[in-house]
């Protein structure tokens, strides 16, 4: 999932208001619950999150090309946030020239923020277009040098000279905003020549960016993104240690794997524990610490074991190859629809969405009906992810 959706789906930190009694009862007999109509009906909710990830779902799912109806409908959004969302998903279909189209036209378009704009740019760079360097130099006309920095990242990666030698002065003044998809796709870019710009930078931006420009200067194989993960480990405040396990669980890589062992040694408990985690979910390391830490009093070590738990279950393959102890992990991943949090709820919907079964959808359309308004769509994603499997 893209690190800003996650981020935000992740500030529901109210209880959850699980299936009203009838839904529960009503369930051993509906069959038929579909999610499409909850998703379309949060699609045009006030909450943004909600509407956004909405529309991500059903342009996902949407069988016509380009997300038939909603592709367009999201990105005209009046919100840079859900259209964002859709940049995300479309660049998922990239094998569409419906979709590549809708986001060259967005890219065309004045009416959209810049970070936006260059986030389309960008993921049409990826797939060798060069077409749209002209349109990326007019959209940069006027702008602040860090207005300009996505759409100067984009031309770049189109082959643009001029603009990378602006990308890289830009970089380097280190005034940027808080903008995650960005510095991912910076990482992602492979243009290696930003390192020096990056670790200038580092030095000199808010706190919060520092861990997103060292794990930058990681994809792009500098070794200086790793010594600013090192720092991070070391650092007295035990939520920066925590918010640098996050940048590595969610992305593994040799560097990352290395950092992790380094976590594991030096701790604290919560760290470790963490980092455990991250082993077990890679198929290494024992099931007793997912135990563990699904019995914690801590919500966020609960929501963690959940995401081990789902990453465990995918790295063992189709159900049909389960052994007894994965159908004790599946087991454990419904059960976390019982927790009282939400942000654990909606961290097992998410888990049975990449590693349930389709015996599953049962126990998700009571959910359906649930508050607040996010597991809706999450228990409807989920749903639409197993009647694909």
């Amino acid at each position: 999932m893209n690190l800003l959706l996650a981020l935000a789906l992740m500030g529901c930190r109210t209880p959850a208001t699980g299936p009203a009694p009838e839904a529960l009862a009503a369930t051993s007999e509906d069959t038929s619950a579909e999610p499409l109509p909850v998703l379309v009906d949060a699609a045009g909710s006030l909450d943004v999150s909600a509407r956004g990830r909405a529309l991500d779902l059903l342009i996902r799912y949407e069988p016509a090309p380009g997300g038939g109806q909603w592709g367009a409908r999201a990105l005209y959004d009046p919100h840079s946030y859900v259209q964002g969302l859709a940049v995300d998903a479309l660049a998922d279909r990239l094998d569409e020239p419906e979709s590549a189209e809708l986001l060259a036209e967005l890219v065309r378009r004045d009416d959209v923020e810049p970070y936006v704009r260059g986030a389309a740019a960008f993921a049409l760079a990826q797939t060798g277009r060069t077409d749209l360097i002209d349109a990326l130099k007019s959209a940069s006309k006027g702008l602040t040098y860090w207005q300009r920095v996505p759409l100067s990242l984009a031309a770049a990666r189109m082959g643009d000279a001029e603009a990378l030698a602006d990308l890289q002065r830009s970089l380097a003044l280190g005034e940027l905003p808080l903008e995650l998809g960005f510095f991912e796709d910076v990482g992602a870019s492979g243009l290696t020549e930003l390192g020096p710009a990056l670790i200038e930078a580092s030095s000199r931006v808010e706190e919060e960016l520092v861990l997103p420009i060292g794990l930058a200067l990681m994809q792009l194989g500098n070794t200086r993104g790793e010594s600013l993960f090192r720092t991070a480990l070391s650092d007295p405040n035990p939520e920066v240690r925590m918010e640098a396990m996050d940048y590595l669980a969610a992305n593994p890589m040799p560097a990352s794997d290395a950092l992790l062992s380094r976590a594991r040694a030096q701790g604290p408990d919560a760290v470790r524990q963490y980092a455990n985690l991250v082993r077990f979910s890679q198929g290494e390391g024992k099931l007793d610490v997912a135990w563990a830490a699904l019995d914690s009093a801590d919500r966020e070590s609960r929501q963690l074991a959940v995401r081990a738990l789902a990453g465990y279950l995918a790295s063992k393959g189709p159900p049909s190859e389960w052994r007894r102890t994965d159908r004790q992990v599946h087991a454990a991943l419904r059960a976390a629809l019982d927790d009282s949090e939400s942000t654990v709820v909606l961290e097992a919907l998410q888990a049975l969405a990449t590693a349930g079964t389709p015996e599953d959808r049962m126990a998700l359309i009571p959910w359906l009906t649930s508050e607040p308004i996010v597991l809706r769509v999450e228990a409807a994603g989920a749903m639409l992810a197993l009647d694909q499997s």
